[in-house]
């Protein structure tokens, strides 16, 4: 478990990012706040699971903002699990979202999330309950964010037990399937 993560001066903090390396996904964002991060916290990495168009254009911008060294692009992987349990927060920036599956997955690992107002945000990562919820391509709000993560145990582990309680009141993997399928239902039916 996080907590017993014991966090010397010399350890890193660890982000972690999965999805699809699509523009909507704005993993751009990420890369450019690390570089602010990285000044004055330089252990810090972000790890980008996934793959997709935009990782070449995305591996250059952390070449060009020098950070190369602290960012990781580990590819599209079967079992993202072990990551999970090795990152201290978890980071989803997209532009548009659906519910967001990678966000329930990383509360079930018991990380801490920062995400943008979109997907599940407000009824699932409710900002300061579960999660903090910034605004869409906020550089500055994400720093800040990313910042208040590194320096306080305490909110991280608020943060993580307030999402762990909310996939509790989550539908089931059953339920939400249905859900899902009444929902293309009626989208076919009004097409």
């Amino acid at each position: 478990n996080k907590e017993n993560k014991e966090r010397g001066l010399n350890s890193k903090f660890i982000f972690l990012t999965v999805g699809r390396l699509v523009p909507v996904k704005n993993i751009g964002l990420q890369i450019k706040a690390m570089a602010e991060v990285v000044k004055n916290y330089p252990n810090t990495e972000l790890w980008i699971v996934g793959d997709g168009a935009e990782r070449k254009k995305l591996e250059n911008e952390a070449v060009k903002l020098r950070i190369k060294d602290r960012i990781k692009f580990l590819g599209w992987q079967n079992n993202p699990d072990k990551f999970y349990s090795q990152a201290d927060a978890f980071l989803l920036t997209s532009d548009y979202e659906g519910w967001g599956m990678a966000v329930v997955e990383a509360a079930s690992h018991g990380l801490p999330i920062i995400m943008t107002d979109v997907g599940c945000a407000g009824e699932f990562i409710k900002d300061g309950e579960s999660g903090i919820v910034i605004p869409v391509n906020n550089q500055s709000k994400l720093e800040e964010a990313m910042i208040r993560f590194i320096n306080d145990d305490n909110l991280r582990n608020k943060l993580a037990d307030g999402a762990l309680s909310a996939i509790k009141n989550l539908p089931s993997k059953e339920e939400t399937m249905a859900l899902y399928k009444q929902s293309w239902e009626k989208a076919i039916k009004f097409k």
